[in-house]
């Protein structure tokens, strides 16, 4: 069986997107396919009908199956009633009305949550229902490597009030505790990155943590825009970073992590 290639992008901040980058996107696209799409969080700057409208288009041009979970910046900032009462209600209606979308192949067990709270401003938060999700869905027994995907990196993720933790590290551990999974895909810091959990590591979990960079917007952070390209085998992952060339007009690759099961924990493959 061949591997399973995943197109992981991020932080796409619709109302401050580079047209330019976005074309010269969907010409990469074009000559590379790939089995999955995941789209890892704020796709709209401020959460504005017009730009839900224009991240929609977008999404729905992106090869299926698509996994897509929402950001803080999807949530609207200014606008109180619309930010606690109705918070995720254009998201929902643009983009997806699923807060816990599942892909399901031969080779991968993916599952999304939403990190986004009205309370919240950056950091994203977890509750007791959605941990008990995730311990659902990647309870299932199987060969698929097991994928979370979350806007927010896993230490910037806290306890909701239904969970009793002493800090972020430990219910880090929790959440991996539950889910046993193999990838943590996220984004929000607008640079592209991958290794292994330390915070895992810590706790005898071993999971791989990517980031997605800032793929389209004008919002970078020390880092060109970027998207991850994953090709996922059983004992193989290949995370690979694209980043964005203005002198030649396009992504091209910049960087090349791999990792290695090893007695049933991941490591970098340092050959």
């Amino acid at each position: 069986m061949s591997s399973t290639k995943i197109l992981h992008i991020s932080d796409l901040h619709f109302g401050r997107v580079d047209a330019f980058v976005e074309k010269a996107f969907w010409k990469w696209l074009d000559q590379h396919p790939v089995d999955i799409s995941v789209v890892s969080g704020d796709l709209t700057q401020r959460a504005k009908a017009r730009e839900f409208a224009a991240a929609a288009r977008f999404v729905n041009a992106l090869p299926e199956p698509r996994l897509v979970v929402p950001g803080n910046h999807d949530i609207p900032l200014y606008n109180l009633f619309k930010r606690f009462i109705t918070r995720l209600a254009r998201y929902q209606k643009y983009i997806s009305a699923d807060l816990r979308p599942i892909i399901r192949t031969p080779q991968v067990l993916m599952a999304g949550i939403n990190t986004a709270h009205s309370m919240t401003i950056k950091d994203g938060k977890v509750t007791h229902s959605q941990l008990e999700h995730l311990k659902n869905v990647f309870g299932e027994n199987g060969p698929q490597i097991k994928i979370l995907v979350t806007h927010h990196p896993l230490h910037l993720l806290q306890a909701t009030a239904d969970e009793r933790v002493a800090s972020r590290s430990e219910f880090a551990v929790e959440i991996l505790r539950v889910s046993g999974v193999d990838i943590l895909l996220s984004g929000h810091y607008h640079h592209g990155r991958s290794g292994i959990s330390t915070v895992q590591r810590e706790a005898r979990y071993d999971a791989i943590l990517v980031q997605s960079g800032t793929s389209l917007s004008t919002r970078y952070r020390g880092q060109n825009n970027s998207f991850n390209v994953l090709h996922v085998d059983q004992d193989l992952i290949e995370v690979e970073r694209f980043e964005w060339h203005l002198e030649e007009k396009t992504f091209l690759s910049a960087q090349i992590d791999r990792f290695v099961r090893d007695q049933d924990q991941w490591r970098p493959d340092l050959i």
